[in-house]
């Protein structure tokens, strides 16, 4: 859920920078850039196997990390895919 909230923060504030400049509207791979430096973003792309890091749960729960990494943003990106699609119907 804070990852979807990083989302939606990071689009509303690209959309804002970009219409200030005049720029055309932010693409589903900058926002995830975008959301990816906020916290919960930088958490789960640490490094750290310190105590409750995200390396250190995926560890304890023999989950890869790499594959929830990758599984965030393809359904948090096809979920705004969709959701700009049905907008401009």
């Amino acid at each position: 859920m804070d990852h979807r909230e990083s989302l939606r923060k990071a689009e509303m504030a690209l959309k804002a920078q970009r219409k200030e400049r005049k720029l055309p509207a932010p693409v589903v791979s900058e926002i995830i850039s975008a959301a990816m430096k906020m916290e919960p973003g930088m958490w789960i792309m640490s490094d750290s196997r310190e105590r409750m890091s995200f390396l250190w749960c995926c560890d304890h729960i023999s989950i890869d990390p790499e594959w929830i990494r990758g599984r965030i943003n393809r359904r948090d990106a096809s979920a705004m895919l969709d959701k700009r699609m049905q907008s401009r119907t």
